[in-house]
């Protein structure tokens, strides 16, 4: 279940279906299949790995952010989300949440862990708990 972080920003997992979001940003490797059949909103594709050595696409991750951020502010649904809902999407929700509300990124964080707690589900780790995607938030 994705969790309302600002107005119309939404960070989650891989959802069934995309009902109910005007724009999606998805940060999972592939697209996955079937997920926009029968809807018909923006969608940008942002492929990473939840890796501490991955490279990060500063330019498209930045621009995936500003997308998110606008989106929310004109008052769409944007949902973003990986997998789990947790690095990758919040690393795009991060840099959002900065863009809309002008904060630091640990005040980014920090929201974001408070209205997506993560701590108690199987992995028991919280919204961005890869060290890289922290640091690139906290620029």
């Amino acid at each position: 279940m994705p969790s309302e972080i600002l107005p119309g920003l939404f960070l989650g997992q891989r959802p069934r279906r995309y009902d109910g979001f005007d724009v999606v940003v998805n940060c999972e490797r592939s697209i996955g299949e079937g997920l926009l059949e029968d809807w018909s909103g923006a969608f940008l594709h942002v492929p990473m790995r939840d890796s501490e050595d991955f490279k990060i696409d500063e330019p498209v991750v930045y621009a995936a952010a500003l997308l998110a951020a606008m989106a929310s502010e004109a008052g769409r649904r944007v949902l973003i989300h990986c997998a789990a809902g947790r690095n990758r999407s919040g690393l795009v929700c991060g840099l959002a949440v900065r863009s809309v509300l002008g904060c630091t990124g640990d005040q980014a964080i920090s929201l974001m862990r408070e209205k997506r707690d993560l701590t108690t589900g199987r992995n028991g780790s919280p919204v961005l708990s890869n060290e890289l995607f922290q640091a690139f938030v906290r620029r």
